[in-house]
């Protein structure tokens, strides 16, 4: 298997699947738009968000569902995760950079950061978690990979 087909929705979804059945957690999992558009580099990127998301539930959440979503459209990508697990309290782990690494904070983060899109992470104790992480796709992208 390619790095292109590696991190399409079949594979997301293969991998959402063996992670339903490794960590008796239910997943959903949601496309909106043409994933064509976008370039091996930004699927890598969106197949590392999603595991390390979902490497951050089964160890922290005490979840029993998570759900997956990824919209896009030409000029961005938006990939939406969110559980039913514990939560925590997003003041106390904000004030303290230690715990972010811990949280797998940091990491999510600076990957979107590194592709020049933005992460937001919403928690509340008892609420579960839900990432957001919203990329910029460049006109190149859209326009030379429509047809990929």
């Amino acid at each position: 298997m390619g790095s292109e087909s590696a991190t399409d929705s079949k594979a997301l979804t293969n991998y959402l699947t063996s992670y339903e059945t490794q960590y008796h957690i239910k997943t959903q999992f949601r496309v909106s738009g043409d994933e064509q558009i976008l370039f091996p580099r930004t699927k890598i990127f969106l197949f590392r968000i999603v595991q390390e998301a979902l490497s951050n539930v089964e160890r922290h959440a005490k979840a029993t569902r998570v759900t997956v979503g990824l919209d896009i459209d030409p000029t961005r990508l938006k990939v939406t995760i969110g559980d039913n697990g514990v939560g925590f309290d997003m003041d106390t782990v904000l004030r303290d950079p230690e715990k972010w690494d811990h949280f797998g904070i940091r990491g999510i983060l600076e990957r979107a950061r590194l592709v020049g899109g933005e992460g937001k992470i919403e928690s509340k104790k008892g609420r579960g978690t839900t990432i957001v992480v919203d990329i910029p796709l460049v006109n190149k992208e859209t326009i030379a990979h429509g047809k990929n």
